[in-house]
């Protein structure tokens, strides 16, 4: 792939992804910038230091996500707050249980981004699902940055389908 792709994941600060860390550790190179925005869920282990020291070879941006009101939705200001750090022409917003097995996956995102296409994403029922949107960056610019759910209306990225 020709064109630059930041990865923008929203990333609880107790939590740990063993299978999405080594999965950016293989595949580094396909990508402009990783940026992971540590969100505070006030609950221990706070796991922000080990993320840092485990991924410091992956070049990864951590960013650690501003205090919202109750009234905001946490990924919403999260994905906004990566955005900050974004330059790529393309951006991906995924989630650590979006696990890839093979290279189709790969081949299919490169043909849609030659294709001219302005978004990827993965379809559950009639849904855009929160796990996987590629959006061209120009595109992107031309939407209001609304990323929050709206339960039972939509979830995460329901507003941006709309």
């Amino acid at each position: 792939m020709n064109n630059k792709i930041d990865l923008i994941v929203s990333y609880p600060n107790n939590c740990d992804y063993p299978l999405w860390r080594q999965f950016i550790h293989d595949e580094r190179k396909r990508f402009n910038k990783v940026i992971i925005v540590i969100t505070e869920t006030h609950q221990l282990p706070d796991l922000t230091s080990f993320l840092h020291d485990v991924m410091i070879s992956d070049d990864v941006v951590f960013i650690k996500n501003r205090d919202y009101d109750a009234g905001e939705d946490w990924r919403n200001v999260a994905i906004n707050e990566g955005l900050k750090y974004s330059d790529g022409d393309w951006v991906w917003f995924t989630e650590q249980d979006f696990i890839i097995k093979n290279d189709t996956f790969w081949n299919e995102v490169s043909s849609a981004i030659a294709g001219n296409f302005d978004y990827i994403f993965v379809k559950d029922q009639e849904r855009m699902h929160p796990c996987c949107l590629f959006i061209k960056r120009s595109f992107l610019d031309t939407l209001k940055k609304d990323f929050s759910a709206n339960p039972p209306e939509y979830d995460h990225f329901g507003a941006i389908q709309k």
